[in-house]
């Protein structure tokens, strides 16, 4: 077989087939933009124009790895990254990661790829061959929620005020110690988190959550009971019997198998806020971006014979708060790129 009946017989391989898009009734019980975001998965396959990842066969364990960005007072844009991965196919992925570290001297010492660190020289030339290696070698979906900053919440109705509705559902859940902002940030994640989980897998699975260390997970307690409420959420979407759920949050030790997944949706949610953020401040003029954003970005552009991407976008305007799915277009082709076709 030739190179090119092989990539296609792979990428053929790792494209799920006929996803159940009909997973959230449309019903108050679930938020408005999740609702939204399974109508645009739809639209999407009906057009023909849908990869979705197939997680499901040889596949013991279903990973997510998700990061935030924006909190920086400069920015106009939240972002909230998901990778989500089969865990149990990333020994190709480990095995190529581990050479390019050493050749690009990441290892000694031990040096964790971070959008705010790109001005590292060798973390800078390192950045293509490895958003390469991850599309190429990776089982997965990158999906990055971007939220406008004028949009104060996505669950309470812009007439009522959001803290204390907030407050309210977090006495219910045993978590009042969380501030409002940090409760709207938890409910934001862990109800796209629940939604993915439930389209992406299969009876019998394991699931894990790894989560940057930020408010939701400031400590071990904190990050319990972040995990706990994830489950509950889980099992709100879903009636699947999972063998496990866990999670953590990065390791003491540094740990190269891990953070080198958690890097891409660091990379991607960071590129992504820079690029509209600094859009919105141009008003309409020439602007800039952060050196490697560009990387990044088109990179975003094209799906991978692996891992796809999805980015949806979350804005306000005078007719009220939207989604929308936000797509990236080269405006050249990419040099030495090869069309692996996929037949749906």
């Amino acid at each position: 077989m030739n190179r090119s009946k092989a990539l296609a017989k792979y990428a053929a391989r790792v494209v799920m087939r006929n996803p159940n898009l009909n997973i959230v009734p449309d019903t108050d019980s679930y938020p408005w933009f999740i609702k939204e975001f399974q109508r645009h998965l739809q639209s999407s396959e009906m057009r023909n124009e849908l990869l979705l990842p197939n997680l499901q066969d040889e596949n013991e364990t279903i990973a997510v790895f998700s990061d935030y960005g924006g909190e920086h007072p400069s920015s106009k844009f939240y972002t909230y990254s998901f990778l989500i991965v089969a865990y149990s196919q990333l020994h190709s992925f480990d095995e190529k990661m581990a050479g390019l570290r050493n050749e690009y001297g990441l290892n000694d010492p031990f040096k964790e790829i971070a959008f705010k660190r790109l001005d590292h020289g060798p973390s800078f030339r390192f950045l293509e061959p490895y958003l390469l290696t991850a599309q190429n070698l990776i089982n997965g979906l990158v999906l990055t929620v971007v939220v406008e900053k004028s949009v104060d919440s996505l669950f309470v109705d812009g007439r009522l005020n959001s803290s204390t509705v907030l407050q309210e559902a977090l006495a219910k859940i045993g978590m009042s110690y969380l501030k409002p902002a940090v409760a709207e940030k938890l409910f934001r994640v862990t109800h796209y988190l629940s939604y993915l989980i439930t389209l992406l897998s299969k009876d019998g699975q394991k699931v894990f959550w790894m989560t940057d260390n930020d408010a939701i997970a400031a400590n071990t307690e904190r990050f319990q009971d972040a995990l706990s409420y994830f489950c509950r959420m889980l099992g709100h979407y879903s009636d699947k019997r999972y063998a496990l759920v866990g999670g953590a949050v990065p390791f003491e030790e540094k740990d190269s198998s891990f953070l080198d997944l958690l890097s891409i949706p660091d990379l991607v949610g960071g590129a992504v806020e820079n690029y509209l953020t600094n859009k919105a401040q141009g008003g309409g003029n020439a602007f800039s971006i952060k050196p490697g954003s560009d990387v990044i970005l088109k990179w975003l552009a094209n799906q991978g014979i692996g891992l796809k991407k999805h980015t949806m976008i979350i804005s306000k305007d005078h007719e009220g708060v939207k989604a929308a799915t936000l797509k990236f277009n080269l405006v050249e082709p990419l040099k030495d790129s090869e069309v692996v076709p996929v037949f749906l």
